[in-house]
């Protein structure tokens, strides 16, 4: 999925959830994944949800930077989390959170957590996850296929859950690209 970047203020939401942030942080990228032409947000409370103290201040280090905005729920979009929390109650009320505020703003959910993905999708909303920030900052120059291809089985290993299927597409994709 291509979505434009541009000025700042043309520049699309992008929205994490934790999920993504954490991968990034495992791997080593997130200072760079935040170089990407993008707006990028998240909710207070997915910065809640991250527990352990060393991903807890490495994203309090891009936020502290300006490069992360939180988005702290109004009372009325806490209504609109509890109605949807009631409604699918599987979800966190994290991930409605994401939800509830992707659709107040019209942002791209980045997410790997399947429900979120699933409910997200059937409310409209374009989602995305790691691999596709993998493979922007490919796209945007911004490291080499070889590093990505070093980054994504780091990540297999450690996130079981990343689609195998399309990891060996995205390896072989950019194994074509270091050939040249």
């Amino acid at each position: 999925m291509k979505l434009s970047g541009g000025s700042r203020s043309a520049m699309k939401l992008l929205l994490h959830d934790a999920n993504v942030l954490i991968d990034l942080i495992t791997v080593g990228l997130l200072d760079i994944t935040f170089r990407l032409p993008y707006v990028m947000e998240t909710t207070d409370f997915v910065v809640q949800e991250i527990v352990p103290q060393d991903q807890r201040k490495a994203i309090q280090r891009i936020i502290d930077a300006d490069k992360l905005t939180v988005c702290n729920a109004t009372s009325e979009m806490v209504g609109e989390i509890v109605r949807l929390h009631h409604d699918i109650p599987a979800l966190s009320i994290a991930d409605c959170s994401v939800i509830c505020h992707a659709l107040a703003t019209d942002a791209v959910v980045l997410s790997g957590d399947g429900l979120l993905r699933k409910t997200a999708r059937a409310k409209s909303l374009k989602v995305c996850g790691t691999l596709w920030v993998l493979q922007q900052l490919v796209s945007e120059n911004m490291i080499e296929p070889s590093l990505a291809i070093e980054k994504l089985t780091e990540l297999m290993v450690k996130n079981v859950r990343l689609p195998k299927q399309e990891c060996s597409r995205l390896i072989e994709q950019w194994r074509t690209l270091t050939l040249r």
